[in-house]
């Protein structure tokens, strides 16, 4: 139950039970299904994972009539990731 987002008891009556979801809004529509926005700002923040930039995450989707035409994160140049950690490894462990 720690990862739950809503907690629902049935403690009550029927009414009481039609209350509370109301209350906690358990059948809004966006918590259902996200709106295209959410969806699409959902899916750059997924492709800003897989970028091996130390300083700045960015992912990009190109979206055309709400399809998704590709997606797209930084990085380091090809074949500078081996140097970054050379140059991490050497200032951490060889500078001190």
């Amino acid at each position: 139950m720690d990862s739950a987002d809503v907690f629902l008891f049935n403690d009550g009556t029927r009414e009481s039970i039609k209350e509370k979801i109301e209350k906690i809004k358990l059948t809004n529509r966006e918590r259902l299904r996200p709106s295209w926005d959410n969806y699409f700002i959902q899916l750059a923040f997924l492709a800003s994972k897989r970028s091996n930039c130390m300083k700045r995450r960015v992912g990009c989707v190109l979206v055309k009539d709400n399809i998704v035409i590709a997606t797209g994160y930084n990085g380091t140049p090809r074949y500078y990731l081996f140097i970054l950690s050379f140059y991490f490894y050497y200032i951490f462990f060889l500078n001190q």
